[in-house]
């Protein structure tokens, strides 16, 4: 994805994948779900026709046992209403919901009255008041341990559910707090329940589902087909403790009135009701069916041509599922998609291979240094308008980082340009100026190998070392660094020339054109990809990369020298004797290096 802010253009470069072997068998593969933006963006309500079609497959596991629905409004949910519609049919011992604020139908279609002990009920008595609908939305739970026809019809319905709560053996209690699954009265109530049905919030999959594992239950939650990649929930399915269900999908989503209107996949129904249909939907389980262990038909042949191996990774790309081959044995690279698939007696999971990374141009009078950097011809105008560097990686930020969620771990190359001209006077007042200016004007060299004696894929980092010193020194000095420690985890520092000459403008016919007025000779504008690439793990480095400001103790006197296979440190602090020895990945990063090569 290439996104342009005037000028400065960043790019985002993405590539999933899931890797796995065919069983006799073997498995494996590679934003993150988005966060919502506020807990409004979460509140989608599943239809009752798919938590049916989906939960018809499972009901010999609820016999007996204990329901919780922790994100679920009685009268708006309808997991809570299948349960209670199916609440004897079952044969449920009880069914507990629970929300983050009451429904706006509670109060409206039925008063409420509440008791000294928060116990709500839908009849007046001389303990009780009513619950006025101006107090505001409040949390709170619903348990069911009976349900009974109320009009007779020989059926448990809809119309039963509505006057379930004048049952006096099912209680409506206000929480005391907000209702939210981590608190502490609803983890309490999670201890109580055998099996967990709900939609989760979106933004909050991977607490919640960590929730379930830590307190062992049994579950089958709706999430989006992209939480499978996240780190803590992939070891789940290749350690076969989570599975998808039987269905997956575009589902259609109740959404509330508030919500922003969208020019594809919404609708307004004829009552006047949002909904949004939302892509890669599926459910998330550890309860087992039979669909689970059917053999995907594979009926596809092996051959080198028409199923490539990767470049970075030993295996073979099939890019839709059908295209399995039936008589390969090796790592074979599928969509993320397969999962909905996956059969673990027929194929073993490997891995997940998720790898992306941000490149954001820079022009250097956006940055103000250095000021004379040379060429006042070149990029005189197309600048002025375009929005600052602290806005474009703050506009980065927002878009792939939620609030609340800290660093973002994608790596981010910060590349300046016109490095042919600013380069020019890196080294000024350095020892090493010759190197620096040297290396500045010179396109990135390559890795030479000492086995062969040519060269192999990789970064030269020994190379990069020597300007990269030089470019964070001068960039921790702009304001545009503050914003890259708060927000980004990973991120260096690049320069680059997309011509390597200087660039002529003139006017002809009444428009002002630009041209190199050499053969363009590109300059060091590989040297972000390859880092990324390094990164992702496709290529290593000949030695370790500086990162962009040194982060170890200031006290520490460090005297270090760091080559591609061994890594000794002269560590010299008061009161101590020097000491040589390897160094740690901690220590690596401290002394201001990346941990691995």
């Amino acid at each position: 994805m290439c996104v342009d802010f005037g000028w400065r253009t960043f790019f985002i470069l993405k590539t999933v994948r899931l890797f796995f072997t065919k069983e006799h068998r073997y498995m494996g593969s590679n934003a993150n779900l988005h966060t919502a933006k506020n807990e409004k963006n979460d509140e989608f309500y599943t239809r009752l026709e798919d938590i049916e079609k989906e939960l018809s497959h499972y009901k010999a596991y609820f016999k007996g046992k204990t329901v919780f629905c922790n994100c679920d409004d009685p009268y708006e949910s309808n997991f809570f209403k299948y349960f209670a519609m199916n609440f004897n049919a079952l044969e449920l011992k009880k069914l507990i919901a629970t929300c983050y604020a009451t429904s706006p139908v509670t109060g409206n279609e039925f008063q409420c009255y509440i008791d000294k002990n928060n116990q709500l009920s839908f009849a007046p008595s001389a303990n009780n008041i009513p619950l006025l609908q101006e107090s505001g939305r409040k949390p709170y739970k619903v348990e069911i341990t009976e349900i009974a026809d109320e009009n007779g019809d020989g059926r448990i319905d809809l119309a039963d559910v509505e006057y379930l709560m004048r049952n006096k053996k099912n209680t409506l209690t206000l929480l005391d707090r907000d209702g939210d699954f981590r608190s502490d009265e609803c983890v309490e109530l999670l201890k109580e329940a055998d099996i967990v049905v709900t939609n989760p919030p979106f933004s909050l999959f991977r607490d919640y589902i960590a929730q379930l594992i830590k307190y062992g239950k049994n579950f089958l939650v709706i999430g989006n087909l992209n939480a499978v990649k996240y780190k803590e929930i992939l070891p789940l399915f290749m350690k076969d403790k989570v599975w998808l269900g039987c269905n997956s999908g575009h589902y259609w989503f109740k959404v509330p009135d508030n919500y922003e209107e969208k020019k594809t996949d919404f609708k307004i129904d004829e009552n006047g009701q949002k909904w949004r249909r939302m892509g890669n939907i599926c459910w998330y389980t550890n309860l087992d069916t039979e669909r689970r262990h059917e053999d995907l038909t594979l009926f596809r042949i092996y051959s080198p041509e028409k199923y490539p191996k990767y470049d970075n990774y030993n295996a073979i790309e099939v890019s839709q599922t059908a295209d399995i081959p039936c008589d390969y044995y090796g790592v074979i690279g599928v969509p993320i998609t397969f999962m909905t698939k996956h059969n673990p007696q027929q194929f073993s999971i490997v891995g997940v291979l998720n790898s992306h990374g941000i490149i954001l141009l820079i022009s250097p009078k956006q940055i103000g240094f250095p000021e004379d950097y040379g060429d006042q011809n070149a990029d005189e105008d197309n600048t002025k308008d375009a929005a600052p560097p602290i806005t474009v990686l703050n506009t980065i930020y927002n878009t792939i980082v939620a609030e609340n969620r800290g660093l973002c771990e994608i790596p981010l190359a910060v590349c300046i340009s016109k490095s042919d001209f600013f380069a020019r006077t890196l080294g000024a007042g350095e020892e090493n100026e010759a190197d620096i200016n040297y290396i500045a004007t010179r396109d990135v060299a390559p890795i030479e190998d000492p086995v062969t004696g040519g060269t192999k894929p990789g970064f030269n980092a020994t190379q990069y070392n020597v300007i990269q010193k030089k470019i964070s020194r001068m960039m921790d000095r702009n304001p545009i660094s503050v914003a890259l420690q708060t927000q980004y985890k990973y991120y260096n520092y690049f320069i680059f020339s997309a011509v390597g000459c200087a660039v002529r403008k003139e006017e002809r016919d009444g428009k002002t054109v630009s041209y190199p007025v050499e053969d363009p000779q590109p300059i060091r504008i590989v040297e972000p990809l390859l880092w990324l690439f390094k990164r992702f793990g496709y290529i290593n480095s000949d030695t370790h990369i500086r990162l962009p400001a040194l982060r170890g103790d200031p006290n520490q006197k460090v005297i270090v020298k760091l080559t591609g296979k061994q890594k000794f440190a002269n560590l010299i602090k008061p009161g101590t004797y020097p000491e040589v020895r390897d160094l740690t990945p901690e220590e690596i990063k401290a002394l201001g290096y990346e941990e691995t090569l």
